[in-house]
């Protein structure tokens, strides 16, 4: 750039802006981005799901993913139970066997017993009994997960069709 050029863009810069307007304005981006890099931006509070007995209007707004319509309040869906704050199904967890608190030291829940081996064909993966034949994360194995191209788990194999 010239330095005609250059100097004419500094003067029409500093003749429409003060210093203190250009300090405010650098104060101000300097502390958004701070808050921004810390997650504490203006839009995150909509974002944020509620906890359990905090009120809602949508399922979308509450953690559980489950707005009770009669109390409107944050609740566990059907089949699940609050345990400090969180659902969880004590059917099969094994830190919530039978109810919350209830650990099993086997290691697997089912049907809300601790159980020390599972019912044939099943068998325990991290601590919930699991049919490996179909089960999409534990397919043919304990943690296997199948990819998303191949999603379904049909008699211990992933595939992208149904069996």
């Amino acid at each position: 750039m010239e330095d005609r050029r250059f100097d004419e863009l500094t003067r029409t810069l500093a003749a429409s802006t003060s210093r203190r307007q250009v300090l405010r304005r650098l104060t101000g981006a300097t502390g958004g981005g701070g808050l921004a890099l810390v997650g504490a931006g203006i839009g995150d509070a909509r974002h944020r799901r509620r906890g359990l007995g905090r009120r809602c209007r949508r399922d979308e707004q509450c953690a559980s993913g489950f707005c009770d319509e009669d109390t409107r309040t944050c609740a566990c869906p059907a089949g699940t139970t609050a345990c400090h704050g969180a659902c969880v199904d004590v059917m099969s967890d094994p830190d919530n066997c039978g109810a919350c608190d209830r650990f099993c030291e086997s290691g697997a829940c089912q049907n809300g017993e601790c159980v020390d081996s599972c019912a044939p064909p099943e068998t325990i993966c991290a601590g919930v009994c699991t049919d490996t034949r179909f089960d999409s994360n534990n397919c043919g194995s304990c943690g296997n997960a199948c990819p998303p191209e191949a999603s379904n788990c049909c008699y211990g194999g992933c595939t992208h069709s149904f069996c």
